[in-house]
């Protein structure tokens, strides 16, 4: 029997296949490609003031066709002479965890290098956080179309569909930095290997003439967390979280299967806030050491405990105590004292304390009971009665002296008036004890005078006898705090425009807030403002066409961009693709098996 299967037996096989083959990658090539995982977009004016805000939008695209999650986002802002030397960096967004919903932050000019920066966050719709493990779709980790899993991360997971965030960011870059062209970074992080940059249109900054300080600072701030898409209606924690205080100060460590409930209810968020006047007066005390934190909800408890974790300062630990003496100590409402916690452990390298807590309450650091604190003195609550007086007409100024130190020590109280020395009072204090310290004096001519009691400063007027004293300023208005958000919208979509109007007068008075977009005026709102007062006056506008708009509000300057509404992409039906090579390859292969059992039944014959 001569050899059935030849050369030419096996060419007319092959030919079929390659067909087969070249039909199916053909297919793969006309079906829609993935789309770019995400897109980056800044809105930013062309310039700015050293030592004021400077205002724009950073919105992260997340398109329909990928689902890569985003696990971390950066931003910077920097000189472009010099980006090394003057450099703002915000590490770590803040990142809300469901749909439509918002956060925020507040980075110090310590954290960020150059200047204090607020950053609020705000997600569309269809955003989630997904915690669960999934195939990745584009872009995928380690590698090949069919295989690996991402993880978990920000991005959508259940909620399928074209999802964003927008960062509204008000930074104030420090008046000694130099002046000329800066840029704006943003920097999202998918996974170890993938990295998406995207950078704002340069913008020029001038100097202030002269700045005009810092406004006070913002201090710390309270910050809340939505914690109950992280757990069951039992309460019980699917997974390890953590929680940090705006100051970065305070962490809360909560592990995988803790149950956490407030009462007999899981719980819905939890809140680190600063304790402050006139909360701080009733719980102060002079063994405390840094600032006292309050954490939310009030009777909440966990079994088991969760970690406390509160850095302090070495630099104001008091003479005589060590570091490693130091304990976090918890307030007790019940009996209005401070009770240290056992088990305390410092970290003198990360200059932290850390202990376990199974319920909240205000905490902070504290010296250990025997520990000596020097006398320390501070002065508040400067009085001036009354500010506007006759000629020789008696002016009692008065100020509270405490000694925040536990051991007794003097003070010498010193009031000067137009920077020359009235009088002077010597008080001696036990530890923790107050003393309010009055003087008297009486002026001979007309004029505004200046007090000073240790560095808290005031004023008093005096005039002639039967002269009426006008001493109230009129109304003096400012513009500030100029937010737009969302800075990215589709036709048709609201855009919030909001500017804070004070009146630094003392006087009453009435002002015109006047919104123009694109020089054309869009709206107004008249206010009446009382002396020192302030109002946020807030305006919204939808755009039915797409482009660039400029918002001026009374000078202060931003933008908003509107598109045209996102096409979502054809998904690449895969499984189809799948199923028609798989259908060719069995066609082909029963036509090409019916060939060759034709032939052979010919040939035997």
């Amino acid at each position: 029997m001569k050899n059935i299967i030849n050369r030419k037996n096996i060419s007319r096989m092959v030919v079929p296949l390659v067909l087969v083959c070249a039909v199916a990658i053909s297919l793969w090539y006309v079906a829609p490609t993935p789309a770019k995982a995400l897109q980056i977009e800044i809105s930013n004016p062309t310039t700015g003031t050293l030592g004021s805000t400077y205002s724009f939008t950073v919105t992260v695209n997340i398109e329909d066709i990928d689902i890569l999650p985003i696990k971390s986002i950066d931003l910077e802002i920097y000189n472009m002479a010099a980006p090394s030397s003057y450099k703002a960096s915000c590490h770590d967004l803040p990142l809300p965890d469901q749909a439509s919903a918002t956060d925020s932050r507040v980075y110090t000019s310590t954290e960020t290098g150059g200047g204090q920066v607020i950053i609020v966050a705000n997600t569309a719709s269809n955003w989630d956080y997904d915690y669960d493990y999934r195939y990745a779709y584009g872009y995928q980790d380690p590698g090949g179309w069919w295989g690996g899993y991402l993880g978990y991360g920000y991005g959508y997971g259940s909620s399928n569909g074209v999802t964003s965030i927008t960062f509204d960011v008000s930074w104030t870059p420090p008046t000694g930095w130099p002046t000329g062209n800066y840029q704006v970074k943003a920097l999202v992080y998918g996974d170890a290997t993938h990295e998406f940059i995207g950078t704002g249109t340069t913008f020029s900054l001038s100097s202030g003439g002269g700045g005009g300080g810092g406004g006070g600072g913002a201090g710390i701030v309270s910050y809340c967390k939505y914690v109950q898409a992280y757990t069951t209606a039992s309460g019980r924690f699917i997974k390890d979280i953590y929680i940090t205080s705006k100051d970065n100060n305070v962490r809360l460590d909560i592990a995988k299967d803790t149950i956490g409930l407030i009462h007999t209810d899981s719980l819905y968020t939890i809140c680190i806030d600063p304790v402050i006047e006139p909360d701080l007066t009733a719980i102060t005390d002079p063994l405390i050491i840094g600032s006292i934190y309050d954490i939310k909800p009030d009777g909440a408890t966990y079994d088991p405990a969760i970690t406390l974790t509160i850095t302090y300062d070495p630099d104001i630990i008091p003479d005589g105590i060590s570091a490693g003496d130091l304990v976090i100590a918890t307030w007790d409402e019940d009996t209005g004292a401070w009770v240290n916690l056992e088990g305390c452990i410092v970290d003198t390298e990360t200059t932290s304390i850390s202990v376990q807590i199974s319920h909240f309450t205000p905490f902070a650091i504290r010296a250990p009971e025997s520990a000596p604190i020097p006398a320390t003195f501070t002065t508040s609550d400067l009085t001036i009665s009354p500010s506007q007086v006759e000629v020789g007409e008696n002016v009692t100024i008065s100020a509270l002296i405490t000694n925040t130190g536990n051991l007794s020590g003097s003070y010498e109280v010193t009031l000067e008036i137009d920077n020359v020395v009235e009088a002077t009072e010597e008080v001696t204090l036990d530890g923790g004890a107050s003393r309010m310290v009055y003087f008297t004096t009486a002026k001979d001519s007309a004029g505004t005078y200046t007090v000073s009691v240790s560095n808290l400063t005031g004023t008093f007027m005096v005039s002639e006898a039967g002269v009426p004293v006008i001493s109230d300023t009129p109304a003096s208005f400012t513009t500030t705090d100029l937010f737009i958000s969302p800075g990215k919208v589709e036709t048709g979509d609201s855009v919030t425009i909001s500017v804070t109007i004070t009146n630094t007068g003392d006087l009453s008075g009435d002002y015109e807030v006047t919104l123009e977009i694109n020089g054309v005026t869009e709206a107004t709102e008249e206010l009446t403002l009382d002396g020192g007062a302030s109002q946020i006056v807030q305006f919204t506008t939808t755009k039915d066409t797409a482009g660039n708009y400029t918002v001026n509000i009374n000078d202060l300057t931003g933008s908003f961009t509107v598109s045209e509404p996102a096409v979502p992409p054809e998904p690449i039906n895969s499984l189809l693709i799948g199923l028609i090579i798989a259908a060719a390859i069995v066609v082909v292969s029963i036509v090409t098996w019916l060939i060759l059992r034709k032939r052979i039944v010919n040939q035997q014959v």
